[in-house]
């Protein structure tokens, strides 16, 4: 479940009890089953469509935003939104003029499509909707595009963060490690670089050269510090020794983390 739907579910539930309705009255509303509402809610239903949307809001007399929420003071802090670049994508993809689309979204000439799909006109949500009708997506393809495209490149930042700690603790240099596992240098180096992300197996030869687990190299070392005190805290839950070092870790340095780290998964795991 994404927490954009659970976000959905969550603002649906709170305008419908808002109203005093239940579950079974607003399906009836939107014409469907009570199941199938609570699903809705409870973020079960992954694609939630822009017909969906609409007959929702209409049955609780609400707008659209209401229910998704669009944050425009987040979106404005964002570069360029992919949901832009999107409507240009589908656009062509389905052969549609700028005039066109113009037309059909009520702007007056293609230089206003031309703005937005450069990013330099920000769109209501109430818009976005529009636009996912006319060029036939839904308006969580359309929003999600742009924290999908965020997920991404944190990913490659975690991977890169981590692929260049062990390669500074390894004592060697990218060229030479490259060369080991037979990978391109050029290739190596945009992974080292965070451009883009190599595939899990090429991840798990990685792990296997430097002797760790692949979780290491794609995982933040905040989510390895958590996973790694939550073991120790169940191993050791007895030993009143260790629980003190479990309760200094927190003030370790970063370098005495990864010592501690280290000695945890080669000689406890």
């Amino acid at each position: 479940m994404s927490n954009f739907t659970f976000e959905i579910g969550e603002n649906i539930k709170f305008y419908r009890k808002q109203r005093n309705m239940t579950l079974k009255e607003l399906g009836c509303k939107v014409g469907i089953t009570e199941s199938t509402m609570q699903k809705y809610e409870t973020g079960q239903i992954k694609r939630i469509d822009v017909e969906a949307v609409q007959k929702i809001s209409s049955a609780l007399d609400i707008s659209p935003e209401l229910i998704v929420k669009w944050d425009e003071e987040k979106a404005a802090m964002s570069p360029i939104p992919s949901l832009y670049s999107a409507i240009r994508e589908q656009r062509i993809k389905i052969n549609m003029s700028q005039e066109e689309l113009a037309r059909r979204t009520g702007y007056t000439s293609r230089s206003s499509i031309a703005k937005i799909e450069k990013g330099e006109v920000d769109l209501s949500l109430s818009k976005i909707v529009l636009f996912a009708k006319v060029l036939g997506m839904e308006v969580y393809d359309l929003i999600n595009s742009e924290k999908e495209d965020y997920e991404e490149e944190k990913q490659c930042r975690i991977f890169s963060k981590n692929l260049n700690y062990y390669i500074h603790k390894s004592g060697k240099q990218q060229k030479e490690i490259a060369e080991e596992l037979g990978f391109k240098p050029t290739t190596f180096n945009t992974w080292c670089v965070g451009k883009i992300m190599p595939k899990m197996k090429k991840i798990q030869v990685i792990a296997d050269y430097f002797g760790i687990s692949k979780f290491d190299l794609i995982e933040e070392k905040e989510s390895r510090d958590k996973n790694f005190m939550q073991v120790c805290s169940e191993i050791f839950s007895n030993d009143k020794r260790f629980q003190k070092i479990i309760m200094d870790y927190y003030s370790f340095s970063k370098e005495e983390k990864e010592v501690f780290c280290d000695f945890y998964e080669k000689f406890i795991m």
